[in-house]
């Protein structure tokens, strides 16, 4: 059973996921966020560089989230994807098999330079393109900050594995996609 803690960051997952704002997401919402965030961040949508989160986006909706539309309408409300992501992590394997694949794809896509490090610009610039304003995404990256001025893969992995996994309400890792 999902705690609270985990329902507020879901459901900050869920809005951020929920490209056109209809309160469902779809398909169509991954792919949309794919392409943007691959056009702003790399080089044009479609491109070769975005095609990683593409893939990725898809077979999460595939593996957990389409499961879920018992009604066959192609859409996932905010309930249904809370419990898709509640079955995920309630299992030992969920969050590697599942959801391992996605951490590594958005890292590799906010990594712009492809150095294994992320920079707090990188990581401004990603969350912008979710909504957050560059104030708020400056002051997320100094909290999910260790001191150095980056975050390594298995730093952003730690964060991640937090994010989903933890319940602690003092952990860093509820940042990660900026402010519950």
């Amino acid at each position: 059973m999902l705690t609270e803690l985990q329902k507020r960051r879901f459901d900050r997952l869920f809005d951020l996921l929920d490209a056109d704002r209809n309160g469902v997401i779809d398909l169509a919402d991954y792919h949309r966020l794919a392409d943007v965030s691959g056009g702003d961040l790399t080089h044009r949508p479609g491109s070769p560089d975005g095609e990683p989160l593409r893939v990725s986006f898809t077979r999460f909706w595939e593996q957990a989230i389409n499961p879920l539309d018992s009604g066959g309408q192609g859409t996932i409300t905010r309930e249904q994807f809370t419990a898709a992501l509640g079955q995920m992590v309630a299992r030992p394997e969920g969050f590697d098999t599942a959801l391992g694949p996605a951490v590594d794809a958005v890292f590799d896509l906010i990594d712009l330079d492809g150095d294994g490090q992320v920079v707090r610009d990188e990581y401004v610039r990603a969350l912008t393109l979710f909504g957050l304003t560059p104030a708020a995404a400056e002051q997320t990256f100094a909290r999910l900050d260790d001191g150095d001025g980056l975050l390594g893969r298995a730093e952003f992995w730690a964060l991640a594995r937090d994010f989903y996994l933890s319940d602690d309400p003092d952990s860093v890792g509820n940042l990660l996609f900026g402010p519950l």
